[in-house]
């Protein structure tokens, strides 16, 4: 998912990882503007990455350890007992903490960047109904420059507004990307025509591979899919080339589980998705930045640590 999801679309986000490429970054601001959409330079910039793609499920190469694991999560999700309760009167209730990129540009030329640690409690209701609850921390900020410091602290140390909104019948839409969970047809190949209509409407290309892998994941955040549909995700993120295993790993809050990356050539980013093998629950998401020489640095991760379909939109105890 990406950061402060309620407000950032697709099409924001991915536009901000092609124009940061082209060291033309632009600085996002979730709760004040929206991003300026540089469609001119993602144009040129997913040209490149297009030649990438390969044929859907057309390859002949020996799987390999991403593709073997996403296997064994396919099987998983076959049998999957917690999404057929997803029902009409129900809520799928998703628990998650991590650290979110916070853009402040109210003040044009004394704007500021800062790393919040945050905590979200999410009811997505089968009518579209529902409630989000999100809580930033005042203080534990990280800044990118010098400059983001300086500003925050002339601003007088804001913080992030803390939000509790609920949302009334088919106003929180069970979507992400733009594409709904519940509607989505189990034919892999049907999926990834879907995945690939909605980059091309957004970007103008439809065979973006870091793109895809970005909205399988979006896609498997809420769990609430048939079994049927997840086996699909599974067998589509099977099909992107450049995937990698990383073994067991751990978020910063020490949520463990399989990590598959993929990176993106053009900006030097790479997205780790993060699954539990026994449930085939998506865990946890990463986000790296590589540096000249090859050092990797953390820039925002999200840990989901409840996941469970309830029959209200109160409080968890």
């Amino acid at each position: 998912m990406s950061m402060m999801t309620p407000t950032i679309s697709f099409e924001e986000r991915l536009l901000d990882e092609l124009v940061r490429a082209h060291k033309e970054m632009q600085r996002k601001a979730p709760h004040h503007r929206r991003s300026v959409a540089l469609v001119g330079v993602a144009a040129a910039v997913a040209a490149v990455l297009v030649g990438q793609g390969v044929g859907l499920f057309g390859s002949s190469a020996p799987a390999s350890a991403a593709v073997q694991t996403l296997k064994k999560l396919a099987k998983v999700a076959q049998s999957d007992a917690v999404t057929s309760t997803f029902m009409p009167g129900t809520y799928a209730f998703v628990q998650s903490q991590g650290i979110n990129e916070w853009a402040d540009n109210t003040e044009p030329g004394h704007g500021f960047v800062a790393e919040v640690p945050y905590s979200e409690e999410r009811w997505l209701g089968y009518d579209g109904s529902g409630r989000i609850v999100d809580t930033y921390a005042s203080t534990g900020y990280n800044f990118p420059t010098q400059q983001d410091y300086e500003n925050w602290v002339a601003s007088g140390k804001p913080s992030p507004a803390n939000s509790d909104d609920s949302y009334s019948a088919g106003q929180l839409a069970l979507t992400q990307d733009g594409i709904d969970e519940l509607t989505l047809p189990a034919d892999p190949k049907a999926i990834m025509q879907v995945v690939q209509s909605h980059i091309a409407a957004g970007i103008g290309t439809a065979r973006l591979p870091y793109a895809e892998f970005q909205i399988i994941g979006d896609l498997l955040f809420n769990s609430v899919e048939k079994p049927t549909v997840r086996v699909g995700l599974f067998t589509v993120a099977e099909s992107i080339p450049g995937l990698v295993y990383n073994g067991t790993v751990s978020t910063p809050s020490g949520t463990k589980g399989e990590g598959i990356s993929l990176v993106n050539p053009i900006s030097g980013h790479s997205i780790e998705l993060i699954f539990d093998p026994t449930s085939a629950s998506l865990v946890g998401k990463e986000t790296w930045a590589t540096g000249a020489s090859g050092e990797k640095t953390l820039i925002n991760w999200s840990s989901y640590s409840t996941s469970m379909i309830t029959a209200s939109d109160a409080q968890a105890n």
